[in-house]
């Protein structure tokens, strides 16, 4: 289990993309978010097992992350390729990898 680093790439449409490449076991290093209220995460790759995407309010490094949900309230535990809008405007947002063996999360934020 390794904390993985993002890479940040701003479009030239005005948004922010985020992308973490998650092995077996692997979180990703926590964006700080409260600026961005539109956010959308696609995830694909070979899964193994879930990947969850997490938030936290708390301020430094959170020690209590909380599952997101998309627009449905379905909690966004992805064990396929998927594209889906988040509802909650966590502080902090992550991706954590149960045993997958390579996956993608790309999360894109709007100014």
């Amino acid at each position: 289990m390794a904390t993985v680093a993002y890479t940040r790439l701003v479009t030239p449409g005005g948004a922010t993309v985020y992308s973490w490449q998650l092995a077996s076991g692997d979180v990703g290093s926590p964006v700080i978010s409260p600026g961005h209220s539109d956010k959308c995460v696609q995830l694909f790759g070979t899964f193994g097992a879930a990947v969850t995407l997490q938030g936290s309010n708390e301020a430094g490094l959170p020690t209590s992350w909380e599952t997101l949900t998309d627009l449905q309230g379905t909690a966004i535990v992805k064990t396929a390729a998927a594209l889906t809008q988040i509802t909650e405007n966590p502080y902090q947002i992550r991706p954590s990898a149960g045993a997958v063996t390579s996956v993608t999360v790309l999360l894109l934020v709007y100014h």
